[in-house]
This record gives C-alpha cells, structure tokens and sequence, in this order.
C-alpha cells in the first residue's frame, strides 16, 4: 500500500528508504512526516485519534510527483512526494515508522 508518512523514530521525524525494487536506485532517500504528524511519535493512543482529512490525486505510476493536501484541527498542509512511500520501497536505518494508507 501507498503511506503517508505520520511519524518515525529518528529526529526531525525522518526516514530512510530504498526504492530499488520501484526504479532501480540504491541509494537510500529521505522523506520526513509533517510536524503536525509528527509530534504523535509512537504514541498509539494518539495515532489511533488522528481526525485529519486527506485529498490527493488518484492512483497512477508516476514515481516522482505526489499532489494532495492534509487537513487537519481546521489548518490544511500540503503533500508532496517527499511524505509518501510508495509500495515497494523498504524502510533502511530507520527502527520505525507510522504511515496512513492512502491506496491499498
């Protein structure tokens, strides 16, 4: 499933990923959950309260571009592609993260 990132263990709420299996690269990327997200951390009392709305594009193959918007207590923030991890990436160097389905 396609996830937007809500939280992770490292600082900044960061994560590393690698897409090898989406487009051939090995280096590792990076992708950071919004603040708003991010300040739940591993709290799982308040990621199973999380009342945000969100809107974004339909599902299609580009890699590289991710549009869409997270409301959330009335404030809305962007999406990009830099808060998505895409089915088939892998989580490296990084002990764990929250992410909310997107597509399934």
């Amino acid at each position: 499933a396609d996830l937007l990132l809500l939280s992770s263990s490292e600082p900044l709420n960061l994560i590393y990923i690698e897409t090898a299996e989406l487009d051939g690269e090995t280096n590792l990327k990076v992708k950071q959950a919004l603040t708003v997200t991010g300040d739940m951390g591993d709290n799982i009392d308040r990621l199973a309260a999380f009342n945000g709305e969100v809107r974004c594009e339909a599902p299609n193959n580009r890699l590289d571009r991710f549009t869409g918007t997270l409301k959330v207590r009335g404030e809305t923030f962007a999406l990009d592609n830099e808060r998505i991890l895409l089915r088939g990436c892998t989580l490296r160097n990084t002990e764990w993260c929250f992410g909310l389905v997107l597509f399934g």
